[in-house]
C-alpha cells in the first residue's frame, strides 16, 4: 500500500496525478518525477515503464514487478481520466485499502456463471472503486457476499466521479460483515457491465 498512498496529495490524487484534472502532457511530467524523486529518496522504482496511444485515450503503465503491483494511468480527450492499481502478487486487507481511500457507500455483486461460477464483489465510494473475486460451488441457490477486515483486495481504481454502474445485487455499506444472495433473484434492469464490450 506504500505505493498507492500519495505523500504529496490526497486521494484519488496519486502523486500528483488527479482524474479529471491532469492533462496528457502534466502527466508525463509528474511520471518522469516521480521517478526522479524515487530514485532519490527510494530503494520503490518500476522496473518497466509502459506508454501506449490509442485512438480512445492514452495509457501510462508502472509496473513494480519485486513488490507484485502495476499502477496503470488512462487518459481521454487530453484529460486523465482513471488511475488503476492491480496487485499481482500479495493483495492488501480490505481495511488497509480503507485506511487510504475512505468508506464505501455501496457494495455491488456481479455474479458471473462460465466454465466456472463466480461472484465480483466491489465497493465504491465518491473517489474510488475496488474488487475482490471469489470462485463458487457449482451447484447451491444461495451464496455469501464477504467483506471482513481480512477480505484481500485485487484492484482499486482512483475516479473523478464515479458513476455506479448496474450491479445484479446492490449493498449499502453499513460495516465489516457478509450479506446472501439468490442468483435467481438478480434484478434483469442492473446488468453487470459487461468488460467485453
Amino acid at each position: 500500500m506504500a505505493i498507492v498512498e500519495s505523500e504529496i496529495c490526497e486521494v484519488p490524487c496519486w502523486q500528483g496525478i488527479t482524474p479529471g484534472l491532469t492533462t496528457k502532457d502534466d502527466l508525463k511530467i509528474q511520471v518522469m518525477g516521480l521517478l526522479s524523486r524515487e530514485n532519490k529518496t527510494s530503494t520503490i522504482t518500476p522496473t518497466y515503464i509502459g506508454e501506449k496511444e490509442r485512438n480512445d485515450g492514452l495509457w501510462i503503465t508502472l509496473t513494480y514487478k519485486e513488490l507484485g503491483i502495476e499502477v496503470s494511468v488512462y487518459g481521454r480527450q487530453n484529460i486523465v481520466e482513471k488511475i488503476e492499481f492491480f496487485f499481482v502478487n500479495q493483495k492488501p486487507r480490505l481495511k488497509s485499502v480503507l485506511n487510504i481511500v475512505g468508506t464505501p457507500e455501496i457494495v455491488g455483486v456481479c455474479h458471473e456463471i462460465f466454465e466456472i461460477r463466480r461472484e465480483l464483489v466491489y465497493f465504491e465510494n465518491p473517489i474510488s472503486r475496488f474488487l475482490y473475486t471469489k470462485q463458487l460451488q457449482i451447484n447451491g441457490t444461495s451464496f455469501t457476499v464477504e467483506y471482513f477486515p481480512g477480505t484481500r483486495v485485487e484492484w482499486i481504481e482512483f475516479l473523478e466521479n464515479p458513476k455506479y454502474p448496474g450491479y445484479d445485487f446492490v449493498y449499502p455499506w453499513t460495516d465489516f460483515g457478509q450479506s446472501s444472495f439468490n442468483p435467481e433473484n438478480d434484478d434483469p434492469d442492473r446488468p453487470c457491465p459487461d468488460y467485453g464490450k
